[in-house]
């Protein structure tokens, strides 16, 4: 499972200026699904290269996501 790297992604749109809405509209995600991401849900292949790409690809994909062993993604309350 890919989960989303939060703190550099935080980092990345501050940087640019972007709010959570922006970088969700960029991306062509409804924003529960960024908030989703966010909280550590699953990354799809497809999504990943939205968000690299929405970012401008400055960002390497590396830093972006981590790779885990997890079946079940984490849930926050």
């Amino acid at each position: 499972m890919v989960i989303l790297n939060s703190e550099r992604l935080q980092q990345e749109m501050a940087r640019q200026g972007l709010t959570a809405m922006e970088l969700a509209m960029r991306c062509g995600i409804h924003l529960n699904s960024y908030y989703r991401i966010r909280r550590g849900g699953p990354v799809s292949s497809r999504l990943q290269q939205s968000l690299f790409s929405a970012l401008g690809g400055v960002v390497p994909v590396e830093e972006l996501f981590t790779v885990t062993v997890s079946e079940t993604p984490k849930r926050r309350r």
